[in-house]
């Protein structure tokens, strides 16, 4: 099937004419389309047919624009044709005229009559031209939403590496503020004054503060090790060597695998610290 704006399409039947009284023979004659003859309008046609709105005198577009293409001017124009006083300038303003010019007017003849040379016109438009047009228009709908799609899972993806990033620092920073307070209970001093009312008798296990059991497992206790091997050093690597020997020395005493995992990662800062990362 062909969609042309240029063709008229007309049917005819070979039915006989009908008669007041229904029959059925004539009636089954009748089904079904007859068939198809295809006319071309010419260009002179179209233009007839475009101007079918004109002014009663019978101007038409094509006599305006030969007028002023030879010189005329509207007002010429206007009295040769018997025209009523300044209407022709609202048929120029219809025509899509304003303005129009010698030079111009002959250029717009000229497109016409290179057009009345091919009255075949633009090609027509198929239903198979139409579909393509609607499939890859919709195919390009479809990629914009895939790489939409894309676009917002890349960010997905980088806000969840992002949000993990920040849980690791978290425990690391937790682990930091539970060490600092262990070693700010452990530094604090032990107080010869009772807390307890009076006529209140408190045992207190002094060995727990003074040399706990789990930094004297040895002849050596652990405070005194981390004194002699933080000797030379200072900030950073000294809290990190000392802390990590700590736990250490601890490790199988208290803290277990929690006590090894952190020495570890105090060891890791300690690196850094040393410029070994």
């Amino acid at each position: 099937m062909q969609l042309d704006l240029n063709v008229i399409s007309i049917k005819r039947t070979d039915e006989s004419v009908g008669t007041a009284i229904p029959n059925r023979d004539t009636e089954l004659k009748s089904i079904g389309a007859g068939p198809v003859v295809t006319y071309y309008l010419s260009e002179e046609e179209l233009n007839r047919m475009r101007e079918k709105d004109a002014p009663a005198c019978g101007l038409t577009r094509k006599d305006l624009l030969e007028a002023i293409a030879a010189g005329e001017t509207l007002s010429s124009i206007e009295r040769a044709w018997g025209m009523k006083y300044n209407t022709i300038h609202n048929w120029v303003k219809k025509w899509g005229l304003k303005g129009i010019t010698p030079d111009r007017a002959q250029e717009l003849l000229e497109q016409n009559s290179d057009a009345v040379e091919s009255p075949a016109g633009p090609a027509p438009v198929t239903v198979e031209d139409v579909a393509s047009r609607i499939i890859a228009a919709e195919a390009e709908r479809t990629k914009e939403k895939d790489d939409e799609i894309d676009r917002l899972r890349s960010e997905l993806e980088k806000a969840t590496d992002e949000i993990k990033a920040l849980s690791v620092e978290k425990e690391k920073a937790t682990a930091t503020i539970s060490d600092l307070n262990t070693q700010l209970e452990e530094a604090r001093p032990v107080s010869n004054e009772s807390d307890e009312p009076a006529g209140i008798v408190v045992e207190k296990n002094d060995s727990m503060v003074d040399h706990p059991a789990h930094y004297n497992a040895g002849h050596i206790e652990c405070i005194d090790a981390i004194e002699a091997a933080t000797t030379g050093l200072s900030g950073v690597h000294a809290f990190n060597t000392g802390t990590a020997i700590k736990y250490l020395w601890r490790w199988s005493h208290k803290g277990g695998i929690e006590d090894l995992q952190k020495a570890r990662w105090y060891i890791d800062r300690l690196i850094a610290a040393a410029g070994g990362a």
